[in-house]
């Protein structure tokens, strides 16, 4: 992911190319990790793991990126009343 962020002073081209590396790289990174439930789960609870596993990510990275955005913009430009609702 370092690599992409040459794309503000690449050429079109040349930027596609640095974006679609990292992005290739995470997709390859996703797909292994999703199928690795079906080889440790049985058949019949595959979808109950996996949609346990992107809820409980999903929730921690959303609850982690409020606080953090929180605590930010509360010292540097007091927002915080924007996260209380």
């Amino acid at each position: 992911m370092p690599v992409s962020l040459l794309i503000v002073s690449a050429p079109l081209a040349f930027a596609i190319a640095l974006l679609s590396v990292p992005l290739f790289g995470h997709q390859f990174w996703s797909t292994i990790v999703q199928t690795l439930s079906g080889d440790f789960y049985s058949p019949t609870s595959v979808g109950s793991v996996v949609g346990l596993i992107t809820a409980v990510g999903s929730f921690g990275v959303a609850m982690l990126f409020n606080l953090l955005a929180r605590m930010l913009l509360g010292q540097l430009l007091h927002y915080g009343p924007e996260f209380l609702t």
